[in-house]
């Protein structure tokens, strides 16, 4: 799969977080990380090209990972794929998502946290408001309660990255010594400043880092490739973000994580971007290639499967199974785990596609 091709290679990222203790809250610093399997393989076939002078090349010790993840079945499953192949690294993975999704991952082998929110309810309120932020606008009745789940999320993910599984019994202590995270977690970065850890951004949707190509998913802009305002639209989104969230997210980082508040200004709203943490864009380039104006800590990765046809009992689809291996493969179109509100228009829609 293009994730093992990804693990396999050993490709150096950058991953960057801001350093607590430091005068400035928006100093960052950077490390270079090379992954594990690449300094594995030095060791073994003796090919590292810069050897330290008498010192012998190590692999990188393991890791314990934390995986926030927060939206419906879909959204926790490619991840699930992601930590299983970390784990067959030697790294010790915890997904943390909503208490709902629970079986999805321990299922599968995979250490569990519990975190904040209903994932039926985000999808609800994403299809009421027509998944952009001047929906939300127009539905001003549904914002105290999203404000209030949005920020139960955020604060969660503190607990998610240090605490145990407070549902299990014999959870062993947990200390992330690095974050992956979706955007809609929101407290990733914040998590990553306070404990020194680095945080890798991965999500199918472009997210953070603008571009001419497409504009922000939430800006509610039609997609015509090469506009300036798609590349705003990132901007105007965190600006956004922040406005409404940013008291509750500095009372959290003093009173909770013990780091500086943050004092907006040009370019400070998207914490993501100032400290250059890097984004994997989780759909594959042959559907979707990397846009030119993204930086080099931005990279689309390909799709996170799990394989599941060992688990599968395809009995009850003999005849669609039949149908699919008669002819020609067809095209697949899905919707995961979304609300539609008006099935036979979204019908009309595909069908006319189609043809």
């Amino acid at each position: 799969s293009e994730l093992q091709s990804l693990a396999q290679n050993g490709q150096e990222l950058t991953l960057s977080t801001t350093k607590p203790g430091m005068d400035s809250h928006n100093q960052m610093y950077s490390t270079r990380f090379t992954s594990a399997t690449d300094r594995l393989r030095d060791v073994e076939t003796g090919t590292n090209e810069e050897p330290l002078s008498g010192v012998p090349t190590l692999p990188i010790a393991t890791l314990n990972i934390c995986i926030m993840v927060v939206g419906t079945h879909g959204d926790v499953l490619p991840f699930c794929g992601l930590a299983l192949e970390m784990q067959k690294l030697g790294h010790r993975v915890r997904i943390a998502t909503h208490a709902s999704h629970r079986h999805i991952v321990v299922t599968k082998g995979i250490e569990f946290f519990p975190m904040a929110g209903d994932p039926k309810m985000l999808s609800a309120w994403m299809v009421e408001t027509g998944g952009s932020i001047w929906g939300e606008a127009t539905h001003p009745k549904l914002i105290p309660e999203k404000t209030k789940m949005v920020l139960d999320i955020m604060k969660s993910t503190w607990p998610a990255a240090t605490k145990p599984d407070p549902e299990d019994s014999e959870a062993q202590p947990f200390l992330a010594d690095a974050i992956i995270s979706n955007p809609p977690s929101i407290g990733h970065v914040h998590v990553a400043e306070a404990l020194g850890v680095p945080c890798h951004i991965m999500f199918p949707q472009p997210w953070y880092y603008g571009t001419k190509e497409f504009p922000h998913p939430m800006a509610g802009l039609e997609y015509v490739q090469g506009r300036r305002s798609n590349m705003q639209s990132y901007g105007i989104f965190e600006t956004l973000m922040w406005s409404n969230f940013s008291g509750e997210i500095n009372q959290w980082r003093t009173r909770t994580l013990k780091i500086p508040r943050i004092y907006a200004y040009a370019n400070s709203t998207n914490l993501v971007v100032s400290a250059k943490l890097p984004f994997s864009a989780m759909w594959s380039p042959a559907f979707v290639p990397k846009p030119d104006d993204w930086p080099d800590q931005c990279e689309v990765v390909g799709t996170f499967v799990v394989d599941q046809k060992k688990s599968f009992d395809v009995t009850p689809f003999a005849e669609t199974e039949k149908w699919l291996l008669a002819g020609p493969k067809p095209i697949f179109i899905g919707f995961g785990s979304m609300v539609i509100q008006d099935t036979s228009r979204l019908e009309e829609i595909i069908k006319t596609a189609a043809h």
